[in-house]
């Protein structure tokens, strides 16, 4: 379910940029590209992907040979003896008249809303260092009120990774954050990365491309 998890965190990092007056242009500029998605601040991600998922559902044009009950998609019977040229035209026509039928029932924006919402084409997404991200920035930068990065935070953080062990799910921490590693120069620049990486992921959210490119 790795796919999953990656939407999991494109949602929580785009709750973040929502709640950040800085960034009010850009979530003003991506209103229409995130309007399948309905509300973000006020539900948890489980509840938005149960009614959310097929808007990630991969999108491929294939022979079957047999119709199921997908709404999402138009099944065509296509004379083979007409020219290409024509058949594009006539199913053109077709596909478009679907389309807008689609977009008055589900959604006002532009596409239809299913499969539309890709991570950024070409990039290489890490999700346990972006998981590292969120938790560092989230629950501990955040919620301390983005104090300075020094032993102390440090300390807190590590504190953070091990009040999660008797979690349904658990992250291991990174190394340089685990219990009893020191918090040295090394640890700090470490974790002023994550805290840029969790800026950068912020703002490609709010842009409408995620994780975008680095």
């Amino acid at each position: 379910m790795k796919a999953r998890e990656n939407i999991r965190l494109w949602f929580e990092f785009y709750k973040l940029a929502l709640n950040d007056p800085k960034l009010k242009d850009q979530i003003e500029q991506s209103k229409s590209y995130y309007g399948a998605w309905g509300d973000c601040k006020n539900v948890s991600f489980t509840k938005w992907w149960k009614l959310n998922k097929h808007l990630f559902d991969e999108v491929t044009v294939r022979e079957i040979t047999e119709i199921d009950n997908d709404p999402t998609s138009v099944y065509l019977k296509v004379p083979l003896g007409l020219p290409i040229t024509d058949l594009m035209i006539r199913i053109k026509k077709i596909v478009e008249y679907k389309q807008e039928k689609a977009r008055k029932l589900y959604t006002k924006s532009k596409g239809t809303p299913v499969g539309v919402y890709q991570l950024t084409p070409g990039t290489e997404f890490r999700t346990e260092r972006n998981n590292h991200t969120l938790i560092i920035y989230r629950d501990c930068f955040l919620k301390q009120g983005k104090p300075a990065i020094n032993p102390a935070f440090i300390k807190s953080v590590q504190d953070f990774y091990k009040s999660r062990t008797k979690a349904k799910t658990v992250l291991n921490p990174p190394s340089s954050f685990a219990d009893g590693a020191r918090a040295g120069d090394d640890t700090i620049r470490s974790c002023r990365r994550y805290i840029k990486d969790a800026e950068r992921l912020i703002l490609a959210a709010a842009k409408g491309d995620f994780p975008g490119r680095a």
